[in-house]
């Protein structure tokens, strides 16, 4: 069977490779939670998706994944999240959600970089949202006036949702 198409005027594809470490005001643009979706202990986890929403590096993505565990460690993870994304009592013995409802919510996430290697055995780098990387959308937006502010003395205009880096970049593979 042959195909025809049109590609007069398509840019080819490029490797975007990741963003600059910082933070992003960012809008969950898919969520995956399925049975498939088990680490190697067996815990469940939710693939997402994060869509920068503005500034130079708008609609760029970022994933991450939350696993869903009876380890306390992960606990903290999961309820910083719920806490960020807004509209959960995450203090309710008996708490719920749906992880589809976080679809077009929006947060702020802090990045780091990391290097990985492909499939193909390469080494490369990828962003990775921090353990504790999860923000109020309004601490991305409070943090991005004063450090714009501070760095083009224009009294704080908002060019790009990077700001700083934090930490050493590097974030345990816990699966």
């Amino acid at each position: 069977m042959q195909i025809k198409t049109n590609l007069s005027g398509v840019d080819e594809a490029v490797d975007f490779g990741p963003v600059p470490e910082g933070l992003y005001l960012v809008e969950v643009s898919n969520v995956d939670f399925n049975e498939m979706n088990t680490t190697k202990n067996g815990d469940p986890y939710i693939k997402l998706e994060f869509q920068i929403t503005d500034g130079e590096f708008q609609g760029r993505k970022i994933w991450d994944n939350l696993i869903i565990s009876e380890n306390e460690h992960l606990k903290r993870r999961l309820k910083m999240f719920l806490n960020r994304i807004g509209g959960y009592n995450t203090e309710d013995v008996n708490l719920t959600f749906d992880p589809d409802d976080f679809q077009g919510k929006q947060i702020g996430i802090e990045t780091h970089i990391e290097d990985y290697e492909a499939s193909d055995g390469t080494m490369k780098k990828r962003n990775v949202i921090g353990f504790a990387g999860y923000k109020h959308p309004h601490e991305i937006e409070n943090d991005m006036f004063t450090n714009q502010k501070s760095k083009s003395g224009n009294n704080g205009s908002k060019k790009a949702k990077q700001t700083k880096s934090g930490g050493n970049g590097k974030r345990k593979q816990l699966f």
